[in-house]
C-alpha cells in the first residue's frame, strides 16, 4: 500500500498538497507525505524531478505557490526561515572556512550562555566521532570530516526537523556507506526527525523509514524500501528502482498471468484489480527471478556482460525475442545459451 502519511510516535514532519513554480513554470505539484517523529525519509529521483526544491519549500527557502507545511505538529509554511526549528545540511557542508570546527557549531547557537555553547559543540563533536578536532579548521578536515560537523552544526540546536541534500555525493563509495551508518546512528538515540535527498537506492533503503519517488515534479509513491521495491504503485517506480525488466503478459483467472517465460502468481495491487482476464499486461521481473537451471524450460542467448567483480550481470533475449537480465556468480561468454527457470515469487503487473 502506498502510504503517504505515518500516524505513530506523533507528527514529525507532514507535507500538505505543496506545489512550487518557477516564472511561472510548474516544478512540484501536489506533494503530500508525512514522517513520525524520529524517523527517516528519503526522496529519490533523476536529476530534475524537483528533490533539492521540495528541501528548499519545506525550510523556507522557496516560496511556495501552495501547501502546508507542519514540524512536529506545528504549522511553519509562513513562518521565517530562522524560528522553523529546522536543520538544514548541504552537499558541500557550507561551513565557515574562516572559524575552527568548535566555532562552526557554535555559531547556531549564539542565544544560549556561552558556557551552555561550548558543552553543546563538544558533545556533538563527541556523537560524530570528532572529539579531538575542535580547533582544526575546515580545510584541514577531510571531505567526510566536513560532513560531520556540518552534522554537528545542524543538530546542536536541537532542531524538530533535519533536511539534508545530498550530503554524501562529493564522498567515495566505502565513506558514504560508513558515514551514513553513523548518522543513522545519531538521529536514532537523538529520536530525530530527517529528511534526505539522495541518487543512491541502496543509500536511502540503508537510511530510510520512508523511501519517496519524485518523477517531473510528482510523487509518484511514497512507503517503505520494501513497498517501492516488491509493490510498485506504477510502472515508472518499478522502472526506476533496483534492477528490473519487463516482459509481456496476459492475465489468467486466479490472479495468474501468462507470459512467454512461464505461468506466474500475481501479486494483488490496485492497477492489477482494475484489469479484466484476458488483458494484455506488462509483467515486472528482477534479475533475481531468473536462476540458472539444468532442468528449466527457458532457453535464452546471452547478449552483453558487467563484470560487477565477484558477480556478473548478463543481459538476456529468450527465444520470443524479448530480453530480460540475471546475475550469476560464474562467468559466460556473450552469445552462450543458457537454461533458465522462475523463481515463482508473485509477480506485479501494469496496464
Amino acid at each position: 500500500m502506498n502510504k503517504h502519511f505515518s500516524e505513530s510516535k506523533g507528527s514529525g514532519l507532514e507535507v500538505r498538497q505543496l506545489a512550487i513554480s518557477y516564472a511561472s513554470q510548474p516544478v512540484l505539484s501536489d506533494v503530500s507525505f508525512s514522517l513520525s517523529r524520529g524517523q527517516i525519509g528519503c526522496l529519490l529521483g533523476p536529476s530534475g524531478s524537483g528533490k533539492s526544491s521540495l528541501l528548499r519549500g519545506i525550510a523556507g527557502f522557496e516560496r511556495l505557490g501552495a501547501g502546508r507545511v507542519f514540524v512536529a505538529g506545528k504549522e511553519v509554511t509562513t513562518l521565517p526561515v530562522n524560528v522553523r526549528k529546522i536543520g538544514f545540511v548541504f552537499q558541500d557542508s557550507a561551513l565557515f572556512p574562516n572559524l575552527n570546527v568548535q566555532q562552526n557549531i557554535v555559531f547556531g547557537l549564539r542565544e544560549r550562555p556561552k558556557k551552555e555553547r561550548l558543552a553543546l559543540a563538544q558533545e556533538w563533536l563527541d556523537r560524530v566521532g570528532l572529539a579531538q578536532y575542535e580547533s582544526a579548521m575546515p580545510h584541514e578536515l577531510s571531505g567526510g570530516e566536513q560532513q560531520r560537523v556540518a552534522l554537528a552544526r545542524a543538530l546542536a540546536p536541537s532542531p524538530e526537523l533535519v533536511l539534508l541534500d545530498e550530503p554524501f555525493a562529493s564522498l567515495d563509495l566505502k565513506l558514504r556507506r560508513s558515514l551514513a551508518r553513523v548518522i543513522k546512528d545519531v538521529f536514532a538515540q537523538n529520536e530525530t526527525t530527517a529528511l534526505f535527498v539522495t541518487h543512491d537506492q541502496e543509500e536511502a533503503f540503508l537510511l530510510a523509514d520512508s523511501v519517496g519517488l519524485l518523477e517531473s515534479g510528482r510523487l509518484r509513491q511514497w512507503g517503505s524500501a520494501h513497498e517501492l521495491f516488491d509493490e510498485p504503485a506504477s510502472q515508472e517506480v518499478a522502472s526506476f528502482i533496483g534492477e528490473s525488466f519487463f516482459i509481456n503478459g496476459v492475465l489468467l483467472e486466479g490472479k495468474r498471468v501468462s507470459t512467454t517465460v512461464g505461468e506466474l502468481a500475481i501479486r494483488p495491487a490496485p492497477q492489477y484489480e482494475r484489469l479484466a482476464s484476458g488483458s494484455r499486461v506488462k509483467v515486472l521481473l528482477r534479475h533475481s527471478d531468473l536462476h540458472l537451471d539444468t532442468a528449466g524450460q527457458n532457453s535464452a542467448e546471452v547478449t552483453a556482460i558487467e563484470d560487477h567483480g565477484g558477480s556478473y550481470f548478463c543481459s538476456v533475449r529468450f527465444q520470443s525475442g524479448e530480453e530480460g537480465a540475471i546475475r550469476l556468480q560464474q562467468s559466460v561468454a556473450a552469445g552462450e545459451r543458457l537454461t533458465l527457470s522462475l523463481s515463482g515469487r508473485p509477480v506485479s503487473v501494469f496496464p
